[in-house]
Protein backbone atom coordinates (compact mmCIF):
# COMPACT_ATOMS: atom_id res chain seq x y z
CA UNK A 1 0.00 0.00 0.00
CA UNK A 2 1.40 3.36 -1.00
CA UNK A 3 -0.67 5.49 1.39
CA UNK A 4 -1.99 7.64 -1.46
CA UNK A 5 -5.35 9.29 -0.85
CA UNK A 6 -8.05 7.39 -2.76
CA UNK A 7 -11.09 9.61 -2.11
CA UNK A 8 -12.56 12.22 0.22
CA UNK A 9 -16.10 13.02 1.28
CA UNK A 10 -17.30 16.25 2.82
CA UNK A 11 -16.11 19.82 2.62
CA UNK A 12 -13.61 20.75 5.34
CA UNK A 13 -14.62 23.84 7.27
CA UNK A 14 -18.10 23.92 5.67
CA UNK A 15 -20.67 22.39 8.02
CA UNK A 16 -24.18 21.92 6.71
CA UNK A 17 -27.07 19.51 6.51
CA UNK A 18 -27.10 17.94 3.04
CA UNK A 19 -25.11 15.48 0.95
CA UNK A 20 -21.41 15.99 1.58
CA UNK A 21 -22.09 18.20 4.59
CA UNK A 22 -20.93 16.67 7.87
CA UNK A 23 -21.10 17.97 11.43
CA UNK A 24 -19.19 15.78 13.87
CA UNK A 25 -18.73 12.61 11.83
CA UNK A 26 -18.04 9.74 14.20
CA UNK A 27 -18.35 6.08 13.28
CA UNK A 28 -17.84 4.53 9.89
CA UNK A 29 -18.38 1.02 8.54
CA UNK A 30 -18.43 -0.69 5.17
CA UNK A 31 -21.10 -3.02 3.74
CA UNK A 32 -20.71 -6.07 1.50
CA UNK A 33 -20.77 -3.78 -1.58
CA UNK A 34 -17.95 -1.57 -0.23
CA UNK A 35 -20.32 1.35 0.41
CA UNK A 36 -19.12 3.50 3.29
CA UNK A 37 -21.57 4.43 6.06
CA UNK A 38 -20.79 7.58 8.04
CA UNK A 39 -22.46 8.52 11.33
CA UNK A 40 -23.13 12.28 11.16
CA UNK A 41 -23.84 12.99 14.82
CA UNK A 42 -24.92 16.65 14.86
CA UNK A 43 -27.02 16.41 11.67
CA UNK A 44 -28.64 13.18 12.95
CA UNK A 45 -28.08 11.36 9.67
CA UNK A 46 -26.24 8.36 8.25
CA UNK A 47 -24.61 9.08 4.90
CA UNK A 48 -23.95 6.25 2.44
CA UNK A 49 -20.98 6.98 0.20
CA UNK A 50 -19.58 5.00 -2.73
CA UNK A 51 -16.04 3.59 -2.59
CA UNK A 52 -15.09 6.51 -4.86
CA UNK A 53 -16.30 9.05 -2.26
CA UNK A 54 -19.58 10.00 -3.99
CA UNK A 55 -22.82 10.52 -2.06
CA UNK A 56 -25.30 7.66 -2.61
CA UNK A 57 -28.13 8.35 -0.12
CA UNK A 58 -29.14 8.85 3.48
CA UNK A 59 -30.36 5.61 5.06
CA UNK A 60 -31.61 7.04 8.33
CA UNK A 61 -32.23 10.56 9.48
CA UNK A 62 -33.69 12.86 12.11
CA UNK A 63 -36.52 11.19 14.07
CA UNK A 64 -35.01 7.71 13.76
CA UNK A 65 -31.72 8.97 15.16
CA UNK A 66 -32.66 11.19 18.09
CA UNK A 67 -29.53 12.35 19.83
CA UNK A 68 -27.46 11.51 16.75
CA UNK A 69 -25.61 8.37 15.70
CA UNK A 70 -22.13 7.54 16.97
CA UNK A 71 -20.74 4.08 16.22
CA UNK A 72 -21.92 1.90 13.32
CA UNK A 73 -21.60 -1.71 12.27
CA UNK A 74 -23.26 -3.97 9.72
CA UNK A 75 -24.06 -7.56 10.61
CA UNK A 76 -23.74 -10.55 8.30
CA UNK A 77 -27.56 -10.39 8.02
CA UNK A 78 -27.35 -6.85 6.57
CA UNK A 79 -28.62 -5.13 9.68
CA UNK A 80 -27.22 -1.72 10.51
CA UNK A 81 -26.36 -1.43 14.21
CA UNK A 82 -26.22 2.15 15.54
CA UNK A 83 -25.21 3.45 18.95
CA UNK A 84 -27.01 6.65 19.86
CA UNK A 85 -25.59 9.77 21.50
CA UNK A 86 -27.15 10.57 24.91
CA UNK A 87 -29.84 7.90 24.44
CA UNK A 88 -28.35 4.96 26.38
CA UNK A 89 -29.41 2.36 23.83
CA UNK A 90 -28.49 0.72 20.54
CA UNK A 91 -30.81 0.58 17.52
CA UNK A 92 -30.77 -2.13 14.87
CA UNK A 93 -32.19 -1.45 11.40
CA UNK A 94 -32.67 -3.59 8.31
CA UNK A 95 -31.19 -1.39 5.58
CA UNK A 96 -31.28 -3.81 2.62
CA UNK A 97 -34.39 -5.60 1.41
Amino acid sequence: MSGDLAATYGTPGTPGNGPGKLQNPYGVCIDAYNNIFIADQKNKKIHVVSPQGKFVKFVLADDELEGGPLALDITKDNQLVVTMYKSNFVKIFKYLK
